[in-house]
């Protein structure tokens, strides 16, 4: 059994071998080990090797990154439940809105596109967009963006059962916005008819929106707790810390994540509600 476990270490290829391979970084595979995405063979020395089944799995992950935007969470549960689960020991993953699938699929209806109109307007796969609409997937961010900036609708709409108001929102009560990634937690603030859209952010450490989005408005981000990084156009890049303000033009492309080993509050408003 050793003899065939040394000669299957030998003929895998080594991190760099693999990376070439992919047309990604060493850093990058290292990362989604870290992840719990691949866990290549180790060598009796404790070096990494990587076989075509590790290959396969790595080229299946590029494109659901690449092509999907999905989070490493939601890759983590794609890939397989029992592997997934694994990947994160006593970890419950975020489950999407009640019937977010059945209202996006609804509001498609209503906006007259198939899959593959909507799939190729959002940048996404026909197979993807079935996976979201019946339930089996989450989506990023970027993502839901998009789907919903297509539809005409917003996120608000999806969640709420017609125009529900009221001045007080305890904390306790505030709808929480669908995400496929549990390290990002968006909870709204305000509710009804409202001029601006006033959300609570809670993101892990690693975790962002996935890729850029854009709409009409303007936003205002206020840093609570802990660190934010925000590409506006991919050409400014602005780090926020505790306590530091960020308003810009909605119409200009922005991504962001959290950099830091800690966990980010921060309290984002939207003018007018458009996300």
């Amino acid at each position: 059994m050793r003899t065939r476990d040394r000669a299957r270490h030998v003929a895998a290829s080594r991190v760099g071998e693999a990376a070439r391979t992919l047309g990604i970084s060493a850093a990058t595979l290292r990362l989604w080990e870290r992840q719990g995405l691949v866990q290549p063979h180790r060598t009796r020395g404790g070096s990494r090797r990587y076989g075509e089944e590790h290959l396969a799995l790595l080229r299946r992950i590029q494109y659901l990154r690449r092509v999907e935007r999905l989070s490493p969470k939601a890759i983590a549960r794609i890939l397989g439940g029992a592997r997934g689960r694994a990947a994160r020991p006593g970890a419950k993953a975020a489950s999407p809105a009640p019937h977010i699938g059945d209202r996006l699929r609804a509001e498609r209806h209503r906006a007259r596109l198939t899959l593959r109109e909507a799939a190729g307007k959002t940048g996404t796969s026909v197979s993807f967009l079935s996976a979201v609409e019946r339930g089996v997937t989450g989506l990023s961010i970027a993502t839901l963006h998009a789907l919903v900036k297509l539809y005409g609708v917003t996120v608000q709409d999806l969640l709420v059962e017609g125009k529900s108001s009221g001045r007080l929102v305890r904390a306790a009560e505030r709808p929480r916005l669908p995400t496929s990634d549990p390290g990002v937690q968006i909870e709204q603030l305000a509710v009804g008819t409202l001029q601006m859209e006033p959300h609570f952010y809670v993101v892990q450490p690693g975790a962002g929106s996935e890729g850029a989005y854009e709409h009409v408005g303007e936003e205002f981000i206020f840093v609570l707790r802990g660190r934010l990084e925000v590409w506006l156009e991919e050409r400014e890049h602005h780090r926020l810390g505790a306590g530091d303000c960020l308003y810009f033009p909605s119409t200009l492309p922005h991504r962001w994540h959290n950099p830091g080993s800690g966990r980010t509050e921060l309290l984002w408003v939207n003018t007018p509600p458009t996300f």
